[in-house]
């Protein structure tokens, strides 16, 4: 597997906040965003990715992002709770 690849995939596992898509930061952008493109665009990386590389890629992305946007509905969900006992116990007073 390319190295630079394997980094990207580990760099997943550690830091999978880095990889976003939901709400990359502009310094993350230049940074992981254009790196992201280069190995989902063939015809950039298809001289040094495979296609199982781009395809284990590819399954990492969809993980990292469901759990991404899980944690964000899940997030969601907790502000709206606590917003909501907030109100009834002001409401109680």
């Amino acid at each position: 597997m390319n190295k630079g690849l394997e980094i990207m995939l580990a760099r997943m596992d550690s830091h999978p906040k880095d990889f976003n898509l939901l709400q990359l930061q502009p310094r993350q952008e230049d940074t992981w965003g254009l790196l992201i493109s280069i190995v989902r665009d063939e015809n950039r990386s298809g001289s040094f990715i495979t296609p199982e590389e781009r395809e284990s890629f590819e399954g990492k992305m969809h993980k990292v992002q469901g759990q991404i946007f899980t944690g964000a509905v899940l997030q969601k969900v907790l502000d709206h709770d606590s917003c909501s006992q907030q109100l009834l116990a002001k409401r109680q007073v």
